[in-house]
């Protein structure tokens, strides 16, 4: 899921979709999971969760239309996504500044 572009848009601030949470990892890692429903989000191959506990920073140039796997139009579930990326102890205010999350 796209956050968000650096100042240049050149590097984009992003979350990775898992379809399990490993729960051998801290809570500050799992408490910060998003359960999301294909009914939610018909891109979705099966039920899987929102790893909101880290921003993945990657180059624009990674992604493209074979990359593209659909868009979250739900503002309130974006509203939800951004606030439990900002209350993760695991994410610094550096990288939400960096991104435009705050």
């Amino acid at each position: 899921i796209i956050l968000g572009f650096d100042n240049e848009g050149n590097v984009i601030g992003g979350l990775v979709i898992n379809s399990n949470i490993n729960y051998n990892l801290p809570a500050t890692v799992t408490d910060y999971q998003l359960p999301v429903t294909v009914e939610q989000f018909s891109f979705l191959e099966h039920n899987s969760f929102i790893n909101c506990s880290k921003i993945i920073v990657a180059k624009r140039s990674k992604f493209n239309k074979s990359t593209y796997r659909g868009e979250i139009s739900d503002t309130e579930m974006m509203e939800l996504i951004f606030n439990t990326v900002k209350e993760s102890p695991t994410v610094n205010k550096k990288q939400l500044r960096e991104f435009g999350i705050i």
